[in-house]
């Protein structure tokens, strides 16, 4: 993946800004990022959408200036409008995106000068961050995720209810928006996690989690409405994942000296986050939402990064059964924690759905980037490799999963070249295991 990142950061140095961008056209931008984002996290009180919508038709008019925050703003939702626009190809849907995410990278010396923390600086920060690890610049979304944990916390975004600590869920708002801050507060606990858990990162806003005052938003799923269900049901589903998270943490820093005890509760762990996603029915909704992409999508994210966390956390399991001194193994090689073995398998299904369903530059970086998956591969690969294949289950299948999980990044590479890299090394670890 360092291969990978290096050639994205050249290719978006030397990335043109030439193409026509039709008033039209950035409506139905706009129109996309509205009907994918405002159900999940904001509403009007975070943005000023009408003046989002002018500025197609002023952006050409000489007389007005835009001051670089909105731009950046306006940049930034045509981003992501962009991932949802049915184009005529998938290179095309790239190209926009790719375009708009240099637009926003030009914006960010001027923007950085004069943000104040402001609401639309908040929301910018975080819609950056999120296009930065679609486009696998892993080190400028989280200097994006590490400026938003200041401008939250600037904002008192973690004591928003001191004052009624034994309150769960209020059934009116404090005050205007506060729901909202409250919805955003967890997402960026969620993305704080992601980067702790997946990458390595140091605690930002989970750094302190004695000192939070933060209920849980009022949350109201009308079925007849699942457009804002599903972000709804989505927030629920990383809300608990938060929890189990935290939990991890608790557990692994109280432990650290009894092994034994320590496998005991990350087994259980990961076994609570597993029944955890069985309790909602996102599998159910993402099979009736399969030709909405956008709702799916959103139901994908949460699927994959759950998945993925319980892939990080059961590596410990396999850690601590190579320190074991009865553990066994074949030619060298430590077979993974069966808990790992079955996790990845799930991964790998999830990565080649998305990749043969959305096969775009976004869909490969959050799969390979953000979710690390990698490490779902190497793990199947590690498995088949210390495990006698005349004795060896499922076998075949495994080796026909890793064969479609490599043909859906093919995809993708036909348009990004950036990501040849990537499917090498894959091509190489399936000779390892003799995948035809």
């Amino acid at each position: 993946m360092d291969q990978v990142f290096k050639c994205k950061r050249r290719s978006l140095e030397g990335a043109s800004l030439d193409g026509p961008l039709s008033p039209e056209l950035a409506r139905e931008f706009l129109d996309n990022f509205c009907k994918h984002y405002q159900p999940e996290l904001f509403d009007n009180f975070f943005i000023n959408i009408k003046l989002m919508y002018l500025i197609p038709d002023l952006i050409s008019t000489p007389e007005v200036r835009i001051d670089p925050s909105t731009m950046m703003l306006y940049y930034v939702m045509l981003y992501h409008g962009a991932l949802n626009h049915r184009a005529e190809n998938k290179s095309q849907t790239g190209d926009f995106m790719r375009r708009f995410y240099v637009q926003c990278l030009r914006f960010v010396p001027t923007w950085e000068k004069h943000a104040a923390g402001s609401k639309g600086d908040l929301i910018t920060a975080i819609l950056l961050a999120r296009a930065a690890f679609q486009q696998c610049d892993m080190d400028f979304s989280w200097n994006m995720h590490k400026l938003v944990c200041l401008c939250a916390v600037k904002r008192n975004m973690h004591v928003l209810d001191k004052d009624h600590p034994n309150t769960l869920i209020t059934a009116k708002p404090l005050k205007e928006g506060v729901d909202q801050y409250r919805k955003g507060f967890w997402g960026l606990v969620h993305t704080d996690l992601v980067f702790r858990l997946l990458h390595d990162k140091p605690a930002m806003l989970t750094a302190d989690v004695a000192n939070w005052h933060v209920n849980l938003p009022a949350v109201e799923i009308d079925p007849e409405l699942p457009a804002f269900a599903i972000p709804d049901l989505a927030f629920l589903v990383r809300f608990r994942l938060v929890l189990h998270l935290l939990r991890f943490y608790e557990v692994t820093g109280r432990c650290s000296g009894d092994e034994e005890y320590k496998a005991r509760c990350i087994e259980n762990l990961c076994e609570e986050i597993q029944d955890s996603m069985k309790e909602w029915p996102v599998a159910d909704l993402m099979t009736e939402n399969e030709n909405t992409r956008t709702l799916w999508w959103v139901l994908y994210e949460v699927t994959l990064a759950a998945c993925c966390s319980v892939m990080i956390i059961s590596q410990e399991l396999t850690d601590i059964r190579a320190r074991l001194p009865d553990h066994t193994s074949r030619e060298g090689i430590v077979s993974p924690h069966p808990l790992s073995v079955k996790i990845a398998r799930q991964i790998l299904h999830l990565a080649s759905e998305g990749m043969n369903k959305v096969p775009i530059t976004p869909t490969a970086s959050v799969i390979w980037g953000l979710n690390r998956c990698y490490m779902a591969y190497g793990c199947l690969v590690q498995h088949l490799a210390a495990t006698d294949p005349e004795i060896s289950e499922g076998r075949d299948a495994d080796l026909d999963l890793l064969k479609d999980v490599t043909r859906g990044l093919a995809m993708v590479v036909e348009t990004d070249s950036d990501l040849m890299p990537l499917l090498t090394a894959l091509v190489v670890l399936n000779a390892t295991v003799q995948v035809g």
